[in-house]
């Protein structure tokens, strides 16, 4: 059966329900966006079903210093 939202271990966007895609994953240091880190089926070598990430369609509501980005939202080259 495919894997919900925050589940794996896919090899592909097949795997996962709906209109998930199927994130691989390189190390337990790169998080799963959406998704809480940590617990015993947070394996390093597993890959996930996450949401599919959208492009920002207006400039005018891109990120910055003063208007943050909130979580999953934007394109961002750093942590600030």
């Amino acid at each position: 059966s495919p894997c919900a939202l925050c589940q794996g271990d896919c090899d592909n966007d097949g795997q996962c329900e709906g209109n998930l895609i199927c994130h691989k994953r390189d190390s337990f240091d790169e998080p799963i966006i959406g998704c809480t880190q940590g617990g015993t089926g947070d394996l390093a070598t597993k890959d996930y079903c996450i949401q599919p990430r959208g492009p920002v369609i207006d400039d005018r509501l891109a990120c910055s210093s003063a208007s943050p980005c909130g979580n999953c939202e934007g394109e961002c080259g750093n942590d600030s």
